[in-house]
């Protein structure tokens, strides 16, 4: 029983740090204090390393996401460190906001499969349509004529 009580204490404690560790950020910081911080962008640029932070200025405003060494981004974890930071952006003026703004703006053609694959059903059903309507005008048109004779003959 205290052996349980025991592992049960370390996993707690283990589970803890994970937790202090794995701290997402809500919004886009500029940070002005970092102790070895370290954050894992990869949902944002792709990148597979967590970058360290630092909070020198940048030179260039104009620099891509991956450089922005002294800015925390909404999505990302901290994998190593703190800082601190004032806020930036939050919401959909954040970057990865930003993105979703305009992926849920952009126009939905579809792939060339698709609006293919739509004129072609498209055409079908009109030229199906226009089939069957040309069958059945037929039909009744020879139903009208047989009643007709036979109506003749009979009398």
């Amino acid at each position: 029983m205290v052996e349980e009580r025991r592992t049960n204490t370390k996993q707690n404690a283990k589970n803890e740090r994970t937790e202090k560790m794995n701290h997402y950020s809500f919004l886009d910081l500029r940070l002005f204090e970092v102790v070895t911080l370290e954050c894992d962008e990869s949902l944002l640029t792709g990148e597979s390393m967590p970058v360290e932070k630092t909070i020198d200025p940048m030179e260039d405003e104009d620099i891509e996401l991956g450089d922005r060494t002294n800015v925390a981004f909404m999505a990302s974890s901290v994998t190593k460190g703190k800082g601190k930071g004032i806020v930036v952006y939050t919401g959909q003026r954040t970057e990865i906001g930003m993105i979703a703004d305009s992926v849920s703006k952009s126009k939905k053609d579809g792939t060339n499969l698709e609006v293919l694959l739509t004129s072609l059903s498209l055409s079908l059903s009109l030229s199906l349509s226009l089939s069957l309507s040309l069958f059945l005008s037929l039909s009744l048109l020879m139903a009208i004529h047989l009643t007709y004779y036979y109506k003749c003959r009979n009398e």
